[in-house]
């Protein structure tokens, strides 16, 4: 999640490193990914000579850790997961050692056996986008497509192996999730697209995908669309996503290549207009959410869309529930999105309110790391 990080100076002893992880809000913060940058690290710690790290808690217990790369060649991050109560700090220390092995909490890849998807995961939901092959049929869609899931274990590649063999339909809840989610031609649970006249104008499926960061504990990956006709002018959409280990929502990262200076833009979630839908709006502009309608034998999905700075505005639209931002070209336009399940912790439209709430208040109040 998002963090705030101070160097603090100490002299280095090449055996160990102790984080002191903050909690200074009111909530407790459980398996949230603290981060610690490498160069810190390797001043502290002697990983020569081909010598591993390890992170362990203030018993002694090790915890699972992940190398963040950002694209560089050599790793610029450590993260690892921390888990504070409220108004608390809690010490871990990095330090040389054999790693103990431990369940990948996140995993993503392309799908060419499936018309190009695009899937990704973590222990608590799965999510997709769709690329060039299915465009190729003729089915148009950049919206993002949930998976929903009621077990920890990574399940895109047993899923799919099913539903193509045809032994296994992933449209079926076998004990561990399943699709039923409908996109369509749709911004589907929470993408984004230019806002012209008060009408969306919808992008086409991904042509380009770049694999950057892949488990245990963050999947990340960046997807390129191809120029598209935004009231007679040409613009390029790229998406940069970000799920870690134990949250629900995504971090998205979108930017736009345009001639205009700016534009206004919108991320939406299709809304189905039926009985037992729940929209929820925030008066401060913070969250979009949404409940869908009570499926038989399947549930409900939940959705939303998070700015911890506010959204410009909110509204129902086109079809959708909207948060309306300006975009500024050359600029990042950043935002939270996912969903959850009835069957997967959520009960009712109240307990995932509580949810995004609680997401939202994480986000402005970030957890302090010290060093």
């Amino acid at each position: 999640m998002l963090l705030a990080t101070t160097l603090l100076v100490a002299c280095a002893n090449g055996e160990q490193m102790k984080v002191t992880v903050d909690n200074t809000s009111t909530q407790a913060r459980s398996g949230e990914l603290v981060e610690v940058p490498m160069a810190a690290v390797a001043q502290k710690v002697n990983l020569a000579d081909g010598k591993q790290l390890i992170v362990v808690d203030q018993a002694g217990v090790q915890q699972p850790y992940q190398l963040v790369y950002e694209g560089a060649k050599e790793p610029v991050k450590v993260i690892f997961e921390a888990t504070v109560a409220a108004d608390t700090k809690a010490v871990y220390t990095l330090k040389a050692g054999t790693p103990e092995e431990f369940k990948a909490k996140t995993y993503g890849r392309f799908v060419p056996e499936r018309k190009d998807d695009f899937t990704w995961e973590n222990n608590r939901i799965a999510f997709r986008m769709y690329g060039p092959k299915l465009q190729a049929t003729g089915e148009l869609s950049n919206g993002i497509d949930i998976w929903v899931k009621c077990t920890e274990n990574m399940v895109i590649n047993k899923w799919y192996k099913g539903d193509l063999s045809g032994t296994a339909s992933y449209h079926k809840n076998h004990g561990e999730g399943m699709d039923f989610y409908k996109v369509g031609r749709t911004l589907g649970l929470g993408a984004t697209a230019p806002y012209v006249n008060d009408t969306l104008v919808l992008g086409k499926n991904y042509t380009k995908y770049e694999i950057l960061e892949q488990g245990p504990l963050r999947i990340a990956f960046r997807l390129s669309y191809a120029p598209f006709d935004v009231n007679g002018v040409p613009v390029t959409e790229t998406r940069t996503v970000t799920l870690d280990a134990n949250s629900l929502l995504n971090k998205m990262v979108v930017t736009y290549d345009m001639a205009m200076p700016t534009m206004e833009i919108a991320s939406g979630i299709v809304t189905r207009n039926k009985e037992g839908e729940v929209k929820m709006l925030a008066e401060d502009h913070t969250y979009v959410a949404y409940a869908e309608p009570n499926v038989k034998n399947a549930g409900v999905i939940y959705g939303a869309m998070v700015s911890p700075q506010g959204f410009k505005a909110e509204k129902e639209a086109c079809g959708h529930l909207l948060a309306i931002s300006d975009y500024k070209k050359g600029t990042d336009y950043t935002y939270y999105v996912g969903g959850g399940w009835s069957q997967g912790g959520f009960a009712t439209a109240a307990d995932w309110l509580t949810y995004v709430k609680a997401f939202v208040q994480a986000q402005k109040e970030p957890l302090m790391v010290t060093f």
